[in-house]
Order: C-alpha cells, then sequence, then structure tokens
C-alpha cells in the first residue's frame, strides 16, 4: 500500500518518506517512530534510533507529520515537525 493510512484500521508499521527524502520508520502499534536522513540531509538528534511516541499521530499525504517523542534522558519532550509527506508504505 502506498497512500494515506485507513482511519479505520491505523495499525501496523510504515516506512514514511518527506519532501527532503528523509525516511521515517512509524510503529503505531508499539508507537516508537526512527529518522532517516538522506544522504545529504540534515542530522538529528538520535536518528536512527527508535524513539517512543507520546501520542497516536496519523500521517497524511501532502501535510507534515507532527510528533511528540522523548529525545532527552532528562523528562523534556520534543516536538518534531517532518516535511510534506511525499509517501506512505505499510511494511508490516
Amino acid at each position: 500500500m502506498s497512500g494515506n493510512l485507513d482511519p479505520e484500521n491505523p495499525g501496523g508499521v510504515y516506512f514514511i518518506t518527506t519532501l527532503s527524502s528523509s525516511r521515517y520508520r512509524l510503529d503505531l502499534d508499539a508507537l516508537v517512530i526512527a529518522r532517516f536522513p538522506d544522504e545529504n540531509g540534515e542530522e538529528l538528534r538520535r536518528d536512527d534510533e527508535q524513539q517512543p511516541l507520546l501520542a497516536r499521530t496519523m500521517p497524511v499525504i501532502g501535510q507534515p507529520l507532527v510528533m511528540m517523542i522523548q529525545i532527552r534522558d532528562y523528562g523534556i519532550l520534543t516536538r518534531r515537525t517532518t516535511n510534506w509527506l511525499t509517501s506512505i508504505e505499510k511494511i508490516g
């Protein structure tokens, strides 16, 4: 499947690609996300590591993905907003 999620059945694992070619692995069952920047992309703190999502988020092609994650170990939350989403692929 390549497209938006089914709002009636939003679980599963997805690869999401942004306009800047960064990719995210979003697991809506375990509520974790990992970012994989493109070769020329800016690195962000804890890229390539699974981070807990603190709220369920529904990605939509053509819109940015906004998520609350816990990147820092001392309890400060991080709001991360992606570029516009260009594809959503269900992988599990």
